[in-house]
């Protein structure tokens, strides 16, 4: 399902900090996705599944479950704490309940551009988002991918102004007042 909301669809890939490097060995790795396989989520857990699967030999298969196949994303976050998945591309703003200092990334029209969204999670500063994570929410991020920034979209019609949001039903992230 669409996301509407801009920041928010910052996704991070988080995976399990639960098991040792060794256990993977071999292994086939699950990796759950909230959205289409079709989606920017989807193109990130598929260039991760290219990569990993080309660079270890074939000693690691990744399986990918898209559209919410694992449960919803919050969902997938905790059975990677857990380590019953092995990892999932989730929107920041489902990895927030978890790490709560990550929640400002989720502030609407923080980030102006493609390159502030960046600056902002890479660096010495995304070396603090992905100390953060590891310490508040017991994972860690793979990687940022960027989307939709200050757009509204819709199913019905498109938004050129103001007036042409009456009557459309908008979905905003889960965060807390």
């Amino acid at each position: 399902m669409k996301r509407f909301i801009i920041v928010s669809l910052l996704m991070v890939f988080v995976a399990a900090l639960m098991l040792p490097l060794s256990a993977f060995a071999g292994k086939t790795l699950k990796i759950g996705l909230g959205d289409p396989i079709d989606s920017d989520q989807g193109v990130l857990a598929l260039r991760f599944k290219e990569i990993v699967e080309k660079t270890s030999g074939g000693n690691y298969k990744i399986d990918i479950f898209p559209a919410g196949q694992l449960g919803d994303e919050q969902k997938m976050v905790k059975d990677s704490r857990r380590g019953s998945i092995d990892g999932a591309v989730v929107a920041v703003n489902n990895i927030t309940p978890f790490a709560k200092s990550v929640g400002i990334l989720t502030l609407p029209y923080l980030m102006k551009s493609f390159d502030d969204a960046v600056k902002a999670t890479t660096g010495e500063l995304g070396d603090k988002w992905r100390d953060g994570l590891i310490k508040e929410a017991g994972v860690r991020v793979l990687g940022w991918a960027y989307s939709n920034f200050r757009v509204l979209t819709n199913s019905k019609k498109p938004v050129t102004n103001l007036a042409e949001l009456k009557g459309l039903k908008i979905r905003v992230p889960k965060t807390q007042s």
